[in-house]
């Protein structure tokens, strides 16, 4: 849902597609390995010691990253044309699909395409999340567990699903349909010469992401669905910080009750947290989420998220609430920011959880930010896990400390000073 090469990202949260903003306003490792991997997923085949003549500035850095690049655009391709393939709105039976009819394609992410549809015994208007034809059978089994475990879950913040099911060897499940935005979109908004978003922006966002090309024979008849409630005036601006913390506020009362219901959601990041049209924070895809019931055993046997988002211990395989936690943390600095997590030039030690760099203080990134909602974020995203907020209720209230301009608990922490804004 954005144009921005620093928050399209894939699964391992490096930049994928053409970068939108001029190469000199860049840093140059960036340019390279940006350039590096839309070369290979052209079919070239570019070689890394020629890079490394051409930019002896920067041989080092090229020699440290860029094979993991190629090792990771390797794993993807592999993992894409085995496991399965994403198919387009075409391949759907007609308009008609089970009990639903299909109006359009609005995303599609790791695990299926969702679609808004309107379920024909009701009328509702429901989102659709579909798997495409696989042939992994562990895959069908992930993409149960997800529904089982989101349809357990019933939470103002949490996107409700209704049931699960499957039409003509598809599985699909059906689920609020929420007309909004990922925070990924948010942020590049905030970042970009807009530098604020309102109710109709997000409105406009998710019909310009479900506007794409399609021969859906129902398309034609699209209208707006029965019952739409008016637009909420609102806006967020750059520095809104007391609408970051809201949102902050809301996501971490989500997960607070996901943990407490034995479920952790394993794969917290922009992109995976909407924004309504009522400025509501609402918790999607749980594609990647563990129960806390499994044994150790189990809760270790696969690494799997978006790196950067990914806390430390996470690479080593250990994996409790407070993961999620770090990856609200870091969500929380690039609202506040706009700005990457990591730097390109640390890239390559984000997959070494001895290496794995402490999350830069928000300040020193934008000096704006409050020193108080400072403390927060960095308070959730410390490299020891022992250090960070031991549960999602502890950095909800301190969200809320914040909102209330009361002093929050993370600046008692020590290494904090009592200092004026």
């Amino acid at each position: 849902m954005t144009d921005d090469a620093r928050f399209a990202t894939d699964i391992f949260g490096l930049p994928s597609g053409r970068p939108t903003h001029g190469a000199q306003e860049r840093d140059p490792l960036e340019v390279l390995a940006t350039e590096f991997i839309e070369g290979l997923r052209q079919g070239a085949d570019p070689a890394i010691d020629s890079l490394m003549e051409a930019h002896p500035e920067l041989a080092a850095e090229i020699q440290e990253l860029f094979p993991l690049l190629t090792a990771m655009e390797g794993w993807k391709a592999y993992r894409e044309t085995t496991s399965y393939e994403h198919r387009s709105l075409e391949t759907l039976p007609g308009g008609k699909f089970g009990d639903f009819r299909v109006i359009r394609e609005i995303g599609r992410g790791g695990m299926g395409v969702v679609f808004e549809a309107e379920e024909l015994r009701t009328t509702q208007r429901v989102a659709i999340k579909v798997l495409p034809y696989l042939r992994s059978s562990s895959r069908r089994g992930l993409f149960q567990r997800e529904a089982s475990t989101a349809a357990r879950l019933w939470h103002p913040h949490i996107v409700p699903v209704y049931n699960f099911g499957e039409h003509e060897g598809l599985c699909y499940y059906s689920m609020r349909l929420v007309r909004g935005v990922g925070l990924n979109w948010v942020i590049d908004r905030l970042s970009g010469h807009q530098g604020a978003i309102a109710a109709d922006d997000v409105s406009q966002g998710f019909e310009a992401a479900a506007a794409r090309p399609t021969s859906n024979p129902w398309a034609d008849t699209l209208d707006e669905p029965p019952g739409k409630l008016p637009l909420v005036a609102w806006r967020i601006a750059r520095n809104s910080w007391f609408e970051i913390a809201r949102i902050g506020a809301q996501v971490a009362d989500a997960l607070e009750y996901a943990h407490v219901n034995g479920t952790i959601h394993g794969d917290i990041k922009p992109a995976n947290l909407l924004l309504d049209a009522a400025a509501n924070a609402w918790v999607t895809d749980f594609g990647l989420s563990r129960n806390l019931n499994e044994s150790r055993e189990q809760m270790t046997d696969a690494i799997a998220g978006t790196l950067r988002y990914l806390a430390p211990e996470q690479l080593s395989g250990q994996i409790d609430v407070r993961t999620d936690i770090y990856a609200l943390g870091v969500t929380l600095f690039e609202l506040a920011t706009r700005t990457p997590a990591f730097e390109p030039a640390v890239l390559a030690r984000l997959t070494d959880p001895n290496q794995r760099p402490q999350l830069r203080r928000a300040r020193l990134v934008n000096s704006k930010i409050p020193r108080d909602l400072e403390a927060i974020i960095f308070k959730a995203t410390a490299q020891d896990p022992n250090d960070r907020y031991s549960t999602a209720a502890h950095l909800r209230e301190d969200l809320l400390r914040f909102l209330a301009a009361r002093p929050v608990r993370a600046r008692g922490a020590a290494g904090w000073l009592r200092l004026p804004f």
